[in-house]
């Protein structure tokens, strides 16, 4: 009995370890070529560095935002196969125009630089935003690390979750405004769920139900940032929430593991697979931003 009990302990650690290295190598091949360091000198925004996809497509989709745009791509270069796909990221820089970052200093050129790359392009038919939403609202994060930290906010000049909040509504209504003057489709990726632990070494170390987190405390840390989100696209044209939170959590928890595959690289990051896996809960958001004519 304890020698089965060792086998299967040493086939399950194998299992374990495979998916936590897969877990690692699992996200976006432009990650590190198209990931800006928002701390050094600006440079003209080189687009053909960061296509992927079909690139004889005559039709283009920007993606923009911080480091969760770069996690979304596995999902939308798989699914928008037939287009060309520029990514523009930037970590710890929500695609908003108009905002200063006190966090990285580049952070309003970049997306300055980004919206007039957009108006130039006449090949691009849509832009999916995407970030880390709640992280910019001053409100403690999950993961344990960041308990004692400095508050983060979307601009300089923001105090409090409430001013915060008061940026995000007019600085997104101002990006959405902006980018739609030409005419184009917007996606904005919601706010997924977050971990207390780096989950890969956590899972490794201890169990996936160890490392879950439940969905309470993910509701409540992004209920305030949805509700803007949801209530300043309802007023824009060609705009769609692409909200993949209902195919991360069920009703209790969030959890870190599903058909044997690890779905977060550390505590706020999908993996390319927990990417794709949204699929189902998003799926007629992408096929309305699929479509050529504004709507």
């Amino acid at each position: 009995v304890v020698l089965l009990l060792a086998v299967r302990t040493q086939v399950q650690e194998t299992v374990l370890s495979k998916q936590v290295d897969y877990a690692y190598l699992d996200f976006s091949p432009l990650r590190f070529t198209c990931s800006r360091n928002g701390s050094n000198p600006l440079e003209i925004l080189n687009k053909t560095a960061c296509e992927m996809g079909n690139k004889t497509a005559t039709e283009t989709i920007v993606v923009w935002g911080d480091s969760h745009s770069d996690h979304w791509m596995p999902l939308i270069v798989d699914y928008f196969k037939n287009y060309r796909i520029i990514q523009y990221s930037m970590p710890g820089c929500p695609p908003l125009i108009g905002n200063t970052n006190p966090h990285v200093e580049n952070c309003r050129a970049f997306n300055d630089l980004v919206a007039e790359s957009i108006k130039l392009n006449t090949s691009v038919k849509g832009v999916i935003l995407a970030a880390r939403w709640s992280a910019y609202t001053g409100s403690p994060a999950i993961q344990s690390k960041q308990k004692s930290d400095s508050p983060i906010y979307f601009d300089a000049s923001a105090t409090s979750t409430e001013d915060a909040l008061s940026i995000l509504n007019i600085s997104l209504e101002r990006t959405l405004k902006t980018i739609h003057t030409n005419n184009l489709k917007i996606l904005v990726m919601g706010a997924t769920p977050e971990f207390k632990y780096p989950v890969p070494a956590c899972v490794f170390r201890r169990s996936p139900e160890y490392c879950q987190s439940t969905r309470a405390e993910n509701d409540i840390y992004r209920e305030k940032v949805m509700k803007i989100l949801r209530d300043t696209i309802a007023k824009q044209p060609s705009v769609r929430l692409a909200d993949g939170y209902e195919a991360l959590c069920d009703s209790q928890h969030c959890p870190v593991v599903k058909n044997e595959r690890i779905f977060y690289s550390d505590g706020d990051h999908l993996t390319g697979s927990g990417a794709k896996h949204t699929l189902s809960s998003i799926q007629n958001e992408f096929t309305w931003f699929a479509q050529s004519q504004t709507k």
